[in-house]
Formats: structure tokens, C-alpha cells, sequence
């Protein structure tokens, strides 16, 4: 996503720039229009597909969050909800459960087992 999003900013400036003038060039007459209507063409177009592309990936978000919901252990449910969609890392999973680290461990393996064994089987 972060790929796309560069380039599509670089269309961007590309199509809605101020272009300076090459004097040194042949002089030919014209308005420089199709090239910035192609620009602006291209800049849609990635526009288009970045978004199918979040509406994607937040479709999945959705549907993950919704499985790791369902789990039947409200702790496994827990641990998997604060690493995989609050990005929490592990140590302060741990202080936010009153639990050590090695049994947060523990707890996050026995937790994707049941996620694999009720989603992914």
C-alpha cells in the first residue's frame, strides 16, 4: 500500500504540477493539454485501484476480527485481539492481563491453535 501511495503522489504532482518551460527545446505549438489530461487519467486510475485495494484489505479486518470474536476462550479472544489488530506488542499485552510474558506465550499459541482448528480447517 505504501508503494502505491508513492507512486500515486508522484502522479499527483505530476498532473496537477506547475512545469517550468524547456527553452532550449524546438518550438512547437501546443497546449500541453492531452498530457496532462493523461496524467490526471493515470492518477484516477490509481486512485481506483488503491481504493479497491483498502476496501480489500478492511473487508478482511473485518471478517478476522469477527472470527477472533467467536473464539470461545474470552482470553485467547483477548491475546489475539490486543497483537493482531491493536498491534500491541507483547510485553505490554502481558502487563494489561497481569500476566508474565512466557505465559502470554503460552496463551497466543493455544490461541491460534483454536483460531486454525475452528477457521482454518
Amino acid at each position: 500500500m505504501k508503494e502505491k501511495a508513492n507512486e500515486l503522489k508522484k502522479l499527483q504532482d505530476n498532473a496537477i504540477g506547475i512545469r517550468g518551460i524547456d527553452y532550449s527545446a524546438d518550438r512547437v505549438q501546443h497546449t500541453g493539454i492531452n498530457n496532462s489530461m493523461a496524467s490526471v487519467d493515470e492518477y484516477v486510475d490509481w486512485m481506483r485501484d488503491i481504493q479497491k485495494e483498502y476496501n480489500r484489505l478492511a473487508y478482511h479486518k473485518r471478517k478476522i476480527i469477527h472470527q477472533i470474536k467467536a473464539i470461545e476462550d474470552p482470553l485467547y479472544s483477548q491475546v489475539l485481539y490486543l497483537r493482531y489488530v491493536n498491534y500491541m506488542p507483547w510485553d505490554r499485552i502481558a502487563k494489561r492481563l497481569g500476566k508474565s510474558s512466557s505465559h502470554i506465550y503460552r496463551i497466543h499459541k493455544d490461541a491460534l491453535e483454536q483460531f486454525e482448528n475452528k477457521f482454518l480447517k
